[in-house]
């Protein structure tokens, strides 16, 4: 149960590990670029949380930390996000997301829907703390002193207390119900991934 914690569905195949987690890390930036187009924070953050606890499923705690401390980035240079002050941010809350959300692999039982079960109890749990660390701690304690420093604007901030409240609460609910049923379909298949 630990190796699926940290490494998700890939059985200990290191080479196979590293590749899944660079294709989600590619479709990640991908659809994030994709729906930026459009506008919509909503659908964007939702699309982003999809692929964070469909990595945490697919590649584990590690693997799916590593999307999401590294797609903040990469949305820096592609001019998604254009503050560089807030990328940090952003990668902590996506390690929140996927660190409680991996948690939920630790309990097992016998039947298929109680891990379902337990696993969307690590979706809500999981949106909840993002939304904390992202509302109450980033744009309430810290960003104000950014602010102070002259190192980000006024309006940037009172933008994010919409974009980082109640939106991305829903964009993390939203994006880790499709998730889950993401996994559901890949877990009916009952696709085999190689040992070394």
């Amino acid at each position: 149960m630990k190796n699926k914690f940290l490494f998700g569905q890939t059985n200990g195949n290191k080479t196979f590990f590293i590749t899944l987690t660079a294709s989600l890390l590619a479709f990640t930036v991908a659809c994030q670029w994709l729906c930026s187009l459009a506008g919509i924070q909503l659908l964007t953050g939702a699309v982003v949380n999809m692929f964070l606890i469909f990595s945490a499923s697919l590649v584990g705690l590690i693997g799916a930390s590593c999307v999401g401390l590294v797609t903040p980035f990469i949305a820096l240079a592609l001019g998604i996000n254009p503050n560089v002050v807030l990328v940090p941010f952003i990668a902590l809350s996506n390690a929140v997301l996927v660190a409680i959300y991996c948690l939920s692999f630790l309990f097992v039982a016998k039947k298929p829907w109680q891990n379902y079960f337990y696993k969307g109890i690590g979706v809500v749990i999981g949106a909840v703390l993002k939304f904390i660390f992202m509302y109450f701690v980033c744009v309430k304690l810290v960003l104000p002193l950014f602010v102070d420093a002259g190192l980000l604007p006024q309006p940037a901030l009172n933008n994010l207390a919409t974009a980082w409240g109640l939106v991305q609460q829903w964009a993390s609910l939203i994006g880790g119900a499709f998730a889950l049923c993401l996994d559901f379909l890949l877990s009916a298949r009952k696709i085999r991934i190689p040992n070394n």
